[in-house]
């Protein structure tokens, strides 16, 4: 991922739009405390790490 830039800024998108939203947030919590910290970081390391 990190030879393609415009990717990770595009899984940034999704993170910010999904996980940083606090509406969603408040109900992840809801669901299982601490689950929209994973998400953002997870979504972080996928965006960040290398493939094949």
């Amino acid at each position: 991922m990190r030879d393609f830039p415009e990717l990770v800024e595009e899984y940034r998108a999704i993170r910010r739009s999904c996980v940083d939203n606090d509406v969603r947030r408040t109900a992840e919590e809801v669901i299982a405390p601490g689950l929209a910290a994973y998400q953002h970081d997870a979504i972080e390391v996928f965006a960040t790490t290398p493939r094949g």
